[in-house]
């Protein structure tokens, strides 16, 4: 059986532009995550397919907002595209509408276009003692501000390297370099200076955060820094994983999805055999004649928001550990080359 979380985002002072849907799959496949406009009445789709279950909840103010989404019968991306068929597909540009004024942007490439230049007019004596490269530390009470490292960083014109270059994905080696020899707080990254803690935050130390427009998980190591969960620039792969997070640290939602599994699975006669009775079409059509029963339970629920934490007086600096592996994710990704068949108009990498 597969879930969707769909999430939106209503931004600061009601701001359109950086308000947002976001859906995440429960299963482990390619893509299983995906950022769209949100409707023209700013709520959860109601789902027109009879085969998706949903819960109720009502998008009344500025804050981050959750709903479930499940069908026994669509699985992988299917259901995200039965859902959002009317819906503006913006993963590809999600950071556009939280990008600096280009004009700070422009200044602070300049400068470190000019800090490169002057060293590589010393550059025997530079590399001699390791300062080929323009530092973070030379830079940090001028006008590159964080953000603007990472925006260029994301759009692939600055190459970030260094002990505390966590924060961006891995380089496509742009000719631009600046090193990150000091760390960067979390809270001059994230949107707002907030993270979503849940109920497992005591035991995993895992946050969502609205990150250069997209959902990402960041985890707090032992020693009191961040490091990013999720991975960075290839946020289409990423729905699992908060799916997951969501499971663990938002009872309500956790509950209806337990509960609503367990109902198919007594249908199935066990948990165990649910999977293999979701390949069967009598149960499919089985599944179909509870659906008045399963969508009156599934849809009184309403699901509560999520509570953002400040994190701007907390010294939330980036580690400098490795990235996590997802080694506990499955090796290989099931790739959904036909996902244009569910959604032909939309823009796909």
């Amino acid at each position: 059986m597969v879930c969707v979380v769909a999430i939106i985002v209503i931004a600061a002072q009601y701001n359109w532009e950086k308000s947002r849907l976001v859906f995440a799959v429960n299963d482990f496949s390619y893509p299983n995550y995906a950022v769209f406009q949100l409707p023209q009445n700013h709520q959860f789709p109601v789902p027109k397919d009879p085969h998706i279950v949903s819960t109720s909840t009502t998008v009344d103010r500025v804050g981050t907002h959750v709903q479930l989404y499940c069908s026994h019968r669509w699985r992988d991306y299917t259901i995200i595209s039965r859902i959002s068929d009317e819906l503006n597909d913006i993963t590809q540009s999600a950071a556009d509408a939280f990008l600096s004024p280009i004009m700070e942007k422009n200044n602070c490439q300049n400068e470190i276009v000019r800090v490169q230049r002057e060293k590589q007019k010393h550059i025997y004596f530079n590399k001699f003692f390791g300062y080929s490269t323009p530092r973070w530390s030379n830079f940090k009470n001028t006008s590159c501000k964080p953000k603007l490292i990472a925006e260029l960083a994301f759009q692939g014109v600055l190459n970030v390297v260094g002990k505390y270059n966590n924060f961006v994905p891995p380089s496509r080696k742009p000719s631009l370099t600046i090193d990150i020899n000091e760390p960067m707080e979390l809270s001059d990254l994230v949107y707002q200076e907030q993270v979503y803690i849940g109920t497992d935050w005591k035991v995993n130390q895992r946050a969502l955060a609205w990150y250069e427009g997209h959902l990402h998980i960041f985890k707090k190591t032992k020693r009191g820094s961040w490091l990013p969960f999720t991975d960075l620039g290839s946020e289409r792969q990423n729905g699992d994983l908060i799916y997951k997070h969501m499971l663990e640290n938002h009872p309500s939602f956790s509950q209806t999805h337990h509960n609503l599994v367990s109902h198919v699975s007594n249908l199935a006669g066990g948990h165990g055999r649910l999977e293999a009775k979701l390949r069967d079409p009598a149960f499919l059509d089985h599944v179909d004649s509870q659906a008045t029963t399963i969508k009156h339970n599934v849809g009184q629920v309403k699901l509560e928001p999520l509570s953002p934490m400040g994190i701007w007086d907390t010294k939330s600096y980036i580690s400098d550990q490795k990235p996590y592996s997802k080694s506990s994710r499955v090796e290989k990704i099931h790739n959904l080359n036909y996902v244009g068949q569910y959604a032909p108009h939309r823009r796909f990498p």
